[in-house]
């Protein structure tokens, strides 16, 4: 999985060569993106989290930041900057990587028991 995130941010970093940025993993590895001082350092409480974001998109980074599952030190604003900024650009992944990104996208479903305990949840 974090090759695939790997493959995700090397092309972005070089989209946004001002922004210089570090992820750290749920196990404590850090990768940095860009060169000079991080602008930003987004932290990945666990493995779910992917799967939320490549899942669905920025609702799911949201909802899993508001959980306090990912958590951001630094500036946010160029965080933002990098998801609505101009400089859109096409990832251009291996079939390898859409293939994992396919499997951890469909492991991420709700399955019937899940929205069951997730309708209770909400509702009971």
């Amino acid at each position: 999985m974090k090759s695939t995130l790997d493959n995700l941010f090397k092309p972005l970093s070089l989209n946004f060569p001002d922004t210089p940025f570090e992820i750290e993993f749920w196990d404590g590895a850090k990768e940095k993106y860009g060169s000079g001082k991080k602008k930003f350092k987004l932290i990945l409480k666990n493995k779910g989290v992917i799967n939320r974001i490549l899942g669905e998109g920025s609702i799911g980074f949201g909802e899993e930041f508001v959980k306090g599952n990912i958590l951001i030190e630094g500036n946010l604003q160029d965080l933002l900057k990098m998801e609505y900024g101009q400089n859109y650009i096409s990832f251009k992944l291996s079939l390898k990587d859409k293939l994992k990104l396919f499997h951890n996208y469909i492991s991420s479903l709700g399955t019937v028991l899940n929205s069951k305990r997730n309708i209770s949840y909400h509702y009971d």
